[in-house]
């Protein structure tokens, strides 16, 4: 277990850590970075990734079935767990915790240093089903009763990460010749997602505050790091996928939560300070508890 924290979770750390000690020097505005990121470097991994890498259809689909299945049936223990320790007035800031786990600036190069290159294509699959929920359930959760589905439809199919995955599946299914005069620059500038998403997390982290939510704090953190990797164990397992794919699945959705989630509370006004509290501490520990999941999932698979 040692040797897992030293080779993956602490090269992790240390690019984490230059980030938040860097803004902890500096002013920087890490909305305006984390924009740049998700709506750049991010298409631009995507595509390149799914341009040349396509998975089959078969393990795609597979692959969606298992998160969707995670996310009903976290967010069924998440609802029961919250209603048992009387924090229903909690309950949707919660969700937008448990359910959206951090993929993308904290699954994407865990799985790279973990598993490499043949891992990443399918890390990067799953960020694209992850960001798709984000944008449907998770603003069905933050903006309430008065969602528009028709505008958040417009929303989702205009995000550049949407047109992103749209091309390099058209691409890579078809298998379009691409010039690598385009290839080459479109996969260097993905390829700084992975160091940029780090720094720009530590960046956040330091202007995270802890909220006085201790006990739904703890709750919602137990969910995503602890039943999380639990859950999504026992979906793979069911639909009996192989090792590299549950692999990836399994610690993907074990890291922290999603800060785009607390991006989205500020935005709709559903108690941000709890959302940022939560993300906070999920994001401290997961260091420990994926250097555990990393093990497990080794000694299963």
């Amino acid at each position: 277990m040692l040797q897992l924290f030293w080779n993956v979770v602490l090269p992790v750390l240390v690019i984490v850590a230059a980030g938040y000690a860097y803004r902890r020097t500096y002013a920087v505005d890490t909305v305006a970075l984390a924009r740049f990121s998700s709506q750049l470097l991010s298409p631009f991994l995507i595509f390149a990734y799914l341009a040349k890498s396509p998975i089959p259809a078969d393990l795609a689909g597979a692959m969606a079935l298992a998160l969707l299945l995670f996310t009903a049936m976290l967010a069924a223990l998440t609802v029961a767990l919250f209603r048992l320790f009387r924090l229903q007035a909690l309950l949707r800031p919660a969700l937008m915790t448990t359910l959206f786990p951090n993929t993308g600036n904290y699954g994407l190069p865990l799985i790279l240093f973990a598993y490499g290159d043949g891992a990443f294509s399918l890390a990067v699959f799953v960020v694209v089903l992850n960001f798709i929920l984000m944008y449907t359930v998770g603003i069905a959760l933050a903006a309430g009763r008065g969602t528009s589905w028709p505008a958040t439809i417009r929303q989702i199919l205009t995000l550049p990460t949407t047109v992103a995955t749209g091309l390099g599946l058209i691409f890579g299914l078809f298998h379009l010749p691409l010039p690598d005069a385009l290839y080459q620059p479109i996969r260097l500038v993905g390829d700084a997602m992975v160091p940029v998403a780090l720094l720009i997390l530590g960046m956040q982290l330091a202007e995270a505050r802890p909220a006085a939510y201790a006990r739904a704090t703890a709750l919602a953190s137990a969910i995503r790091l602890v039943l999380s990797p639990v859950v999504m164990a026992a979906v793979v397992f069911a639909l009996g996928l192989s090792p590299l794919p549950a692999k990836v699945l399994i610690v993907q959705n074990a890291t922290s939560a999603a800060v785009i989630m607390t991006m989205m509370a500020a935005e709709y006004r559903v108690q941000p300070d709890y959302v940022a509290s939560v993300t906070l501490v999920t994001t401290l520990l997961s260091f420990f508890s994926l250097t555990a999941v990393l093990y497990a999932v080794e000694l299963v698979f």
